[in-house]
């Protein structure tokens, strides 16, 4: 008969030989998924949490999805950001994770989650500013700058999408306008005081780290590579930003038609309105500026978004004018609306449309001479600006940022 000491030992040697341990749901485990919860139903992006039990420290957490090993952590919390666009519409999925000590591996309990998509335009949430406006709205990940006008730049925590919640603000020497991210900084038009560019390394307390007091007054900015270009009243401001305690002012572009009031940047090639024209700018060397081309618009140019080949202006009265990036002069389509167009924004092969009266539009721009109008979505605020941040828009309006998910 084989006794029961003899049954312990030959367990002990089992469990000595193996390196790797399953943890069954509802029993003690050295880590489990903390987020999501085992049957969730998931219809945006977010981040699987694992949890390592009492007394349990892991050099590494391996993040699995549906048996593939899809992210490393060796930092606590043990995180992956996982985007759940990239799957079917209504799709089951197995998460588990697998946490590392010197000699073992411990492998946590598997939930299964559904992925459900929802198409077109979904209202997630608004967050109102301390001033109760909002003038314009970037992002970086899940922080949210909100240029505010004269309280500042308000920094906001949008990792719940559904609940964005404040979490700093830096008060601006003028009227924060516009604002651009390259981490680790934001670049904030601020009117009368010119360019700034803060620190946000740290969220909740953002730091000063140069300025460009411009000759005009600065209503937006744009950043790209080392340079920082400034809309600046009556002309195209541009400043060095390589070096990381100062901003240095290398050279400005007179533009005299009208009050150039947005800039946006792709590479060397700058893109300018102001009001009654656009600009297609040749920075190369920003010393030495080259204007490509310049278009004058038939309406008012509000702001100016790229994608592709394609340069798209919101024209105020007279909608958005599709133009080629190649031959900017003559228009491709445009799209008329009852509302003025106030601001243009792509993300996705969509092209994104806010007016003065409240409307949010998505267009298909996939055929050159055509905008198809695919969905819509009302504020019932005058718009100042959508941002893009696939596949979420941030539209900033003369009350709130309204947050919205888009899906084609």
């Amino acid at each position: 008969m084989i006794s029961r000491f003899t049954i312990i030992l030959s367990a002990l040697a089992l469990l000595a030989g193996c390196n790797s341990k399953n943890t069954k749901p509802g029993e003690p485990t050295p880590i489990r998924i903390s987020n999501p919860s085992n049957g969730a139903t998931l219809t945006d992006p977010l981040t699987v949490s694992a949890a390592p039990g009492d007394g349990y420290t892991f050099t590494r957490v391996d993040f699995y999805i549906d048996g593939d090993s899809v992210w490393s952590d060796n930092i606590s919390p043990y995180q992956y950001y996982w985007n759940i666009f990239i799957y079917p519409a209504n799709s089951q999925h197995q998460v588990w994770a697998v946490g590392h000590t010197a000699d073992t591996s411990y492998v946590s309990a598997t939930v299964t989650v559904n992925v459900v998509i929802i198409h077109g335009f979904a209202y997630l949430s608004s967050y109102q500013p301390n001033s109760q406006q909002a003038t314009g709205v970037t992002n970086y990940q899940n922080v949210m700058f909100v240029a505010t006008g004269d309280p500042g730049l308000e920094v906001i925590d949008i990792s719940d999408k559904g609940a964005p919640h404040y979490l700093s603000r830096f008060d601006s020497f003028g009227l924060a306008l516009k604002a651009d991210v390259m981490f680790p900084y934001v670049f904030v038009a601020d009117r009368d005081d010119g360019a700034l560019r803060l620190d946000f390394s740290n969220v909740d307390s953002l730091v000063l780290t140069g300025y460009y007091d411009t000759p005009g007054l600065a209503n937006d900015v744009a950043v790209s590579g080392n340079y920082l270009y400034i809309a600046d009243q009556d002309g195209l401001a541009i400043a060095d930003i390589s070096q990381s305690d100062t901003v240095v002012a290398i050279n400005r572009v007179s533009l005299t038609a009208g009050e150039v009031n947005y800039v946006v940047a792709r590479g060397d090639t700058a893109y300018v309105t102001d009001v009654t024209n656009l600009y297609i700018i040749d920075l190369t060397d920003p010393y030495t500026p080259d204007i490509l081309a310049t278009f004058n618009t038939p309406g008012q140019a509000q702001g100016v978004a790229i994608a592709d080949t394609f340069v798209f202006v919101a024209d105020g009265v007279e909608g958005i004018i599709a133009l080629s990036v190649n031959h900017p002069t003559a228009p491709l389509a445009t799209y008329g609306f009852q509302q003025a167009v106030s601001t243009v924004d792509v993300g996705d092969s969509t092209l994104f449309a806010g007016t003065f009266g409240g409307g949010v539009f998505a267009f298909d721009y996939s055929q050159p001479d055509t905008l198809k109008n695919v969905d819509q979505f009302t504020t019932q605020d005058l718009i100042w600006q959508v941002h893009s941040s696939p596949p979420y828009l941030y539209v900033a309006t003369n009350s709130n940022v309204t947050l919205l998910r888009y899906v084609r």
